[in-house]
C-alpha cells in the first residue's frame, strides 16, 4: 500500500538528512510498531508552489498508484505575493484530481512560521509577517 505525499520543502524536509525527514519517521513507525505494510513517497519539492504540484500531480503522484495522497503546501505562495484564493483553487483542484483517480486526498495545514527564526536571506525577499497572516488565514 502506497501513500504519496505531495509537497514543498516543508514536506521535502528541507535541512533534515533522509532517514530523519518526517515521512521517513512516520513509514517507519507504521512499519515498525503498528506492522502495518505501507510505503511512504515523499514528493516534495523544495521552494514548489501549490501550482507546480497541480501540474506535476499526474506524474509525482498518479503514475505511482497510491490508495491516498497528502497535500500541503501554499507558503512558497504567499512568500511571492500570490493570494489565498489561487492557493485554495490549486489545491481543491489537486483534491478532485486525485478523487477522480479514485485517490484518497488527505490535505495538510502548514504549520506556523516562527518569524524571528526566519533566514536573512529568505526575510529579504518576502514580509514573512504577511506570509504568516495569510497562512493563518488558509
Amino acid at each position: 500500500m502506497k501513500i504519496v505525499f505531495l509537497g514543498d520543502s516543508l514536506t521535502y524536509g528541507f535541512g533534515v538528512s533522509r532517514a530523519k525527514v518526517w515521512t521517513k519517521l512516520a513509514e517507519n513507525k507504521l512499519q515498525e510498531e503498528y506492522k502495518l505494510n505501507i510505503e511512504i513517497i515523499n514528493e516534495g519539492i523544495c521552494g514548489d508552489t501549490s501550482g507546480g504540484m497541480l501540474s506535476r500531480f499526474h506524474n509525482s503522484v498518479f503514475l505511482q498508484k497510491p490508495i491516498a495522497v497528502h497535500i500541503m503546501g501554499g507558503g512558497n505562495d504567499f512568500m511571492v505575493g500570490a493570494g489565498i484564493e489561487l492557493v485554495k483553487a490549486n489545491i481543491m483542484a489537486i483534491a478532485h484530481q486525485a478523487a477522480a483517480k479514485h485517490i484518497t486526498p488527505i490535505i495538510g495545514i502548514s504549520p506556523d512560521i516562527d518569524k524571528r527564526n526566519v533566514r536573512q536571506d529568505w526575510a529579504q525577499f518576502a514580509d514573512f509577517g504577511t506570509v504568516a497572516k495569510e497562512l493563518d488565514l488558509y
